[in-house]
């Protein structure tokens, strides 16, 4: 009788849990997410060339920015899709060129990506969630040498741009 007892009491666990999972992979329709934090890049070179030829050897530092980013989506359950805008800022820290170095430059840099997220969800426990998925899309990254237009001597540099395509790794907690 114990033993019955303990098989019909563990399906009906069972089945609750299963009815409690299934809330959760429920459609949740349309969302809208915003998130802001900090953001670093890696220190690069910037070259410069005229007819071919390179003109300037720059070396770039970069101080910590931030980033702000909101996202439209549609959620499946345990899948979403979602459209991603983001925007991120960072000044220059320090720069070298073949004409000298500056620890204190006006420099800086900022991106404009946009991104198709496709993203997975799994419950952690109560509360707590995981969520793993990736993104691709395109990025416009915009280069401002400084107030006076350059850093190299030159009577003004220009601001310089570039849109390339790009794809994201997502892993996030919630």
């Amino acid at each position: 009788m114990k033993f019955r007892t303990l098989l019909l009491s563990t399906a009906v666990a069972l089945a609750s849990a299963g009815a409690a999972d299934a809330a959760v992979t429920t459609p949740t329709g349309w969302y809208i997410s915003l998130a802001g934090g900090a953001n670093w890049i890696e220190d690069g070179n910037i070259d410069e060339f005229s007819t071919g030829v390179l003109t300037t050897a720059n070396t770039f530092s970069w101080d910590a920015g931030y980033i702000v980013s909101g996202a439209v989506g549609y959620d499946f359950g345990r899948w979403r899709v979602e459209f991603e805008n983001t925007y991120r800022h960072n000044d220059a820290d320090g720069f070298c060129s073949t004409f000298g170095c500056s620890s204190a430059p006006n420099g800086e840099v900022w991106e404009l990506s946009q991104m198709v997220n496709a993203l997975y969800d799994i419950e952690i426990s109560g509360r707590f969630s995981a969520s793993v998925g990736a993104g691709i899309g395109g990025n416009l990254v915009v280069f401002t040498p400084d107030t006076a237009g350059n850093f190299d001597g030159s009577a003004a540099g220009l601001e310089t741009d570039d849109y390339v395509l790009a794809g994201q790794l997502i892993a996030q907690v919630a």
